[in-house]
């Protein structure tokens, strides 16, 4: 995941915490873990988290997949608080996917053109 928008309580979210272990989990100095990755069915959310800035506070968004509610919900970093909420999932292609794909339509349609055929000469 690169980016994230969205609210919390109505206040929008501010950016993505950096995950410099991409796509490995992120453990920072206070313990606490997130990896920025999606997953693509229910939760949708790894249980270490999606990592984001919100108001002066980091929180985390997490998930597992025992519908526990100490499993999963949304974590603060300074207040260490937890309270389970929704989430709702968009899928949006990094660049690098979106460059791939379009190469791949490009060259599907180099190959499927019509090739032009030198035409015979009219008998006389």
């Amino acid at each position: 995941m690169t980016a994230i928008t969205g609210t919390v309580n109505g206040a929008p979210i501010s950016s993505l915490l950096a995950n410099p272990n991409q796509p490995d989990v992120f453990g920072a100095p206070d313990g606490n873990l997130w990896d920025n990755n999606l997953i693509p069915e229910a939760p949708f959310v790894t249980s270490n988290g999606i990592g984001f800035n919100f108001e002066g506070d980091q929180l985390v968004l997490f998930s597992g997949v025992t519908g526990d509610p100490l499993s999963e919900g949304l974590f603060s970093q300074n207040s260490q608080e937890s309270a389970i909420g929704t989430l709702s999932v968009k899928q949006v292609p990094e660049p690098a996917t979106w460059g791939l794909l379009l190469s791949g339509l490009l060259v599907l349609g180099a190959v499927l053109a019509p090739r032009r055929q030198p035409r015979a000469a009219p008998a006389v």
